[in-house]
């Protein structure tokens, strides 16, 4: 590795197991920390830790020289272990954070290390923010895999407010994709991001957040799911009546902290966001979640962006476990019925012992849906008859191997309906254990080579040894 530490600059590291052992295990942790290896079978063997993009470029050169696949890692936030890559070379961008805001504009450009609490600290002095996940612990992957939240309805998905993108490709070339130059691969990079390259640095457009109605309702469940199944009937006839709104709807369940329920039972979090152009009667769309059953807390209209965007960070910061394995899906009103409500929650509340689990899911409809038609990206085939998407997270105590009792869970909601889980069109969705990541991600780019002129199946096929 001496050749790969000589070619880059005095601010980038080069890490090994033998070299820096303690920093090289730090890199490589994230959301799943130490199960990464023993969970999903495969582990980088060295970590590059770029300081600028003329590094990164270098890094690439080397493993394609040495034939070693590369991963990059962001944030480390995925429930998948995107950013390891067995024997090969892990980009981590946590050197790469800078980000510049143009309030004028109301422009930001992120470097591809910096995670959401480091652009909401950038934006929230200009009351703007860039539509994001539920989270600010996420990193740079969540915009391009597409990046479903709070204002997807009123404003779009991330992926839509992103201007252009530097990109270092698998010659060690870099190219910026932007509406006037290359805009097909700019249209790409918007769900498939990953397919084509390390994006360095990208620009977005920024919305007006000022006069945002935001909280939540969490209450106690019962082990019937009186209140999950409560809150996602309200929510259907929610986002009818308020095609602006934002809802998420989370269930924790586990050994969470002291006074919190016991094992096996869930608290839910409804959380809601309503821009301030929202025409709905706030308090009578708001009634039903008040006039729930159990309710521990009621935030309503106290949080802003800033704070709601906090809200599962939060929650998931109390995991005493590290997440082991997720399982998600895109569904539809017409297929959430009754079976598949209590399927739902049998399988986010019935957790083998030392095991935890965060559920949560966001709804579609409205700008996420008209964008996606409006503009072609490798995000457009999502834009059907679904409603809602949700992940269920696993979490289990280091020791315990509860592999299998996932496997069962994935098979019972696959045998539910093969209709639920819709990978091909959105790869933040796809499980990496069966390779659907991967082929999610480049399905999405051939989509769009089959119809344009700037992408080819070529440059797919020379720069899909990057993707995470």
């Amino acid at each position: 590795m001496a050749d790969l530490q000589g070619a880059l600059s005095a601010g980038s590291s080069v890490l090994t197991a033998s070299n820096a052992p303690a920093a090289f295990g730090k890199a490589l942790q994230g959301f799943h920390d130490a199960a990464l290896p023993a969970d999903y079978g495969r582990s980088s063997a060295v970590v590059v830790q770029p300081a600028g993009i003329k590094d990164i470029q270098a890094t690439v050169r080397f493993a394609v020289d040495h034939s070693l696949p590369v991963a990059v890692k962001g944030g480390g936030s995925s429930a998948r272990p995107d950013f390891q890559t067995q024997g090969g070379i892990t980009i981590d961008m946590s050197r790469m954070r800078t980000v510049t805001v143009d309030a004028a504009a109301a422009v930001m450009i992120a470097q591809g290390g910096a995670v959401y609490k480091d652009m909401a600290e950038a934006t929230q002095p200009y009351d703007l923010a860039l539509p994001w996940g539920d989270s600010y612990g996420t990193g740079f992957g969540l915009a391009l895999g597409g990046g479903i939240g709070y204002l997807s309805r009123a404003k779009g998905l991330t992926a839509d407010h992103i201007i252009n993108a530097t990109i270092v490709l698998a010659n060690g070339s870099v190219i910026v994709a932007s509406g006037g130059c290359n805009p097909d691969l700019l249209a790409a990079v918007k769900g498939a991001g990953t397919v084509f390259g390390v994006v360095v640095e990208a620009a977005f457009k920024l919305q007006d957040v000022s006069g945002l109605f935001g909280g939540y309702v969490a209450a106690v469940d019962d082990n019937r799911g009186t209140v999950f199944r409560s809150a996602h009937q309200w929510a259907a006839k929610a986002m009818a009546d308020e095609p602006t709104l934002g809802v998420e709807i989370s269930a924790a369940v586990g050994t969470l902290g002291p006074g919190l329920p016991p094992h096996n039972q869930a608290v839910i979090y409804i959380l809601v966001a309503l821009p301030k152009h929202a025409t709905a009667n706030k308090t009578a769309l708001l009634a039903p979640l008040r006039q729930l059953p159990y309710i521990i807390d009621d935030t309503l209209g106290q949080l802003d962006w800033y704070g709601l965007e906090s809200v599962v960070y939060n929650i998931s910061n109390t995991f005493p476990y590290s997440s082991r394995y997720f399982i998600g899906g895109l569904v539809s009103f017409k297929q959430a019925d009754d079976d598949f409500m209590d399927l739902l929650f049998n399988m986010s509340t019935h957790l083998p012992p030392k095991a935890g689990c965060l559920y949560l899911s966001d709804y579609l409809g409205s700008s996420v849906s008209e964008n996606a038609v409006k503009n072609t990206t490798s995000f457009t085939p999502f834009a059907g008859d679904k409603d809602f998407h949700f992940f269920i997270m696993y979490a289990w105590a280091p020791g315990t191997h509860l592999q299998e009792y996932s496997d069962i869970q994935q098979q019972n909601l696959a045998a539910f309906s093969s209709q639920l889980i819709a990978p091909q069109a959105y790869a933040n969705l796809a499980t990496v254990t069966s390779g659907e990541y991967l082929q999610a991600q480049v399905g999405g780019a051939r989509n769009l080579a089959s119809s344009t002129v700037g992408i080819t199946n070529d440059l797919v096929d020379a720069t899909v040894g990057i993707a995470a």
